[in-house]
């Protein structure tokens, strides 16, 4: 357990995961963890057009539904973005499209659990470098 809050923390992905479709999907860096009812990290900081990876190492369902706003406990999307991975235990992934505007914050929560989770999550999108 140690070793996967780690490596979400790092933000590297080293487990198989599967879309919602349950289709395997290759790692691309950006990676949540469900653990004891926590989101690890809270804020995850991606680039438009990335693939997260969400791993629930809890033994029961949870899901990763976005909000339109924080304390929203409501599917809803910002500047276009949503997802809602549905329950899962194991392994699932979310996509943050192209388009996605830099600076746009989307929040997160499990519809299982609305309030139960010790904070909502929260995806932020950032402009890719330009190293």
């Amino acid at each position: 357990m140690r070793t996967c809050c780690l490596t979400a923390l790092l933000g590297v992905a080293v487990w198989g995961c599967g879309s919602t479709g349950g289709s395997p999907v290759a790692p691309t860096g950006a990676a949540i963890s469900i653990v004891n009812y926590t989101y690890v990290p809270q804020r995850l900081v991606v680039t438009p057009g990335t693939t997260v990876n969400i791993l629930n190492e809890d033994p029961f369902q949870h899901s990763v539904t976005s909000s339109s706003a924080p304390g929203v406990f409501a599917f809803g999307s910002v500047n276009g973005i949503s997802f809602d991975t549905g329950p899962f235990t194991g392994n699932r992934a979310i996509a943050i499209p192209a388009t996605a505007m830099p600076g746009t914050v989307v929040p997160y929560f499990c519809t299982l659990h609305p309030g139960n989770m010790v904070d909502q999550g929260e995806i932020a999108i950032v402009a890719p470098s330009s190293n």
